[in-house]
């Protein structure tokens, strides 16, 4: 009897334990943790990347001289030369060569090392991509969250409402059976209900389908009950002396948007380079060494060893080539010209990149700034309603307000507790970029 009591407090525990965890809130933070580490453009950014590091390790050892053996054997049937003596015969032969070669380049127009710098380049912008593809989703994740943290207190702005319709209605049905109110004004209240209900169920369809593009977001796929943290509904802004000037200084230099569009001229000024150098003229020196063995099948004479073979057939060689390109069909002066537009495309690109920066950085602390004297505002007009909201239901029930006037009132200040939570809403996503651009870690 004592076994099975503890045994059955145990899966107690247990139950209670998963249930825990099932319904663990999940702060922002979180949830964009788990949305980079889900993500499939990261996961790409990163395979592009490795790619990226295996393309500057092909151009580093671009450097070192391509060295080459060679090996090859054949049998000589018929009629045919001698290799030892020249003479035509007509007996049956082996022959073997062996050799090493060896190609460096010694001028290449700079192709060699514009193609490092390139690859090196590249090898960075696929770095920078990683962590801009993480700071998208993060920004993504964030609205997202923010949108159903806002959804949810309107919800329980909608429930409280409507909680209030209920309480209302309940006394005023009560105050027309007494004679104390009519007929209409116990219709108005309830129509009044019947609007709050709506609203709700409303409400309700809205923070679900938010909730159901945050998780798609996130990339969500646990089978376990998906709950946020609300604590931020109740946040308290606090104003702020950033100058945009110096964050803006910063951000051009190290946010990964404007490191990506510099990188980006880089490149394509690199590669204007190379389609230079692929018009100039090319040296290469090349050194080998060969040798071969031979054995006629069959032969009166004996073959000499192979060690005696391999040492007295060794040829060796040096050299260098030259390579001026004199006409190849305007394809050299075509691909300058491109790249050459290509250059200037990109540095328009940038200069656009930056201005806009520019301008998301001057909008974000303005917005950020102006949504936290709204807040303030707005705090002392979602009180002051409250307060004439109570104070006119009260006249409500001594008979002195009519149920539109109580129903206006209620109405205001259920819109000034959505636009309060709102403002706020919009602060913190507003604040989190600001501190983004001045560097801090969006989580």
């Amino acid at each position: 009897m004592k076994k099975t009591s503890v045994l059955l407090a145990s899966l107690l525990l247990v139950s209670t334990n998963i249930q825990a965890q099932q319904m663990r809130s999940w702060t922002m933070d979180e949830c964009i943790q788990y949305a980079v580490e889900h993500s499939v453009g990261v996961q790409q950014s990163e395979l592009s990347a490795a790619t990226g590091k295996a393309e500057l390790q092909q151009a580093t050892a671009a450097f070192l001289p391509n060295i080459s053996t060679e090996a090859g054997g054949r049998f000589n049937f018929g009629r045919n030369i001698d290799p030892e003596t020249n003479v035509y015969n007509n007996k049956t032969s082996f022959y073997s060569d062996l050799g090493l070669y060896a190609n460096l380049a010694l001028f290449e127009g700079g192709k060699t090392l514009n193609t490092w710098k390139n690859a090196k380049i590249l090898r960075q912008q696929g770095l920078n991509a990683i962590q801009k593809a993480k700071d998208d989703k993060a920004i993504e994740v964030m609205q997202e969250y923010i949108n159903v943290v806002y959804l949810d207190g309107c919800v329980k702005l909608a429930a409280d409402k409507l909680a209030e319709s209920q309480a209302t209605f309940r006394k005023t049905q009560l105050q027309e059976e007494l004679g104390i109110k009519s007929n209409p004004e116990l219709v108005q209240v309830e129509a009044q209900l019947a609007e709050d209900e709506y609203n709700l169920e409303h409400q309700k369809n809205i923070f679900n389908t938010a909730k159901l593009a945050l998780e798609a977001a996130m990339n969500f796929t646990e089978d376990e009950s998906f709950v946020i943290d609300t604590l931020m509904q109740t946040i308290n802004p606090a104003l702020s002396l950033d100058v945009p000037s110096d964050i803006i200084v910063y951000a051009e230099e190290n946010n990964p948007i404007a490191k990506d569009a510099a990188m980006k001229t880089e490149s394509s000024r690199l590669e204007y380079k190379l389609a230079i150098g692929n018009a100039m003229p090319k040296l290469y020196f090349g050194a080998g060494m060969n040798t071969s063995y031979i054995v006629t099948l069959n032969s009166e004479v004996p073959a000499s060893s192979l060690n005696d073979q391999l040492k007295g057939n060794l040829g060796q060689y040096v050299g260098a080539q030259l390579s001026i390109p004199i006409f190849s069909n305007l394809s050299n002066r075509t691909n300058i010209q491109r790249n050459r537009n290509n250059y200037k495309s990109a540095q328009l690109a940038q200069t656009e990149t930056l201005r806009q920066l520019r301008t998301d950085i001057q909008q974000a602390v303005m917005d950020r700034d102006g949504y936290a004297k709204e807040i303030l505002s707005m705090e002392r007009k979602a009180e002051a309603d409250s307060l004439a909201y109570s104070n006119n239901l009260r006249k409500y029930e001594e008979g002195m307000m009519s149920a539109i006037d109580l129903q206006t009132s209620g109405n205001a200040l259920l819109l000034s507790r959505v636009t309060l939570l709102q403002k706020r809403m919009y602060y913190i996503l507003k604040d989190r970029l600001v501190k983004y651009y001045k560097g801090e870690n969006l989580w």
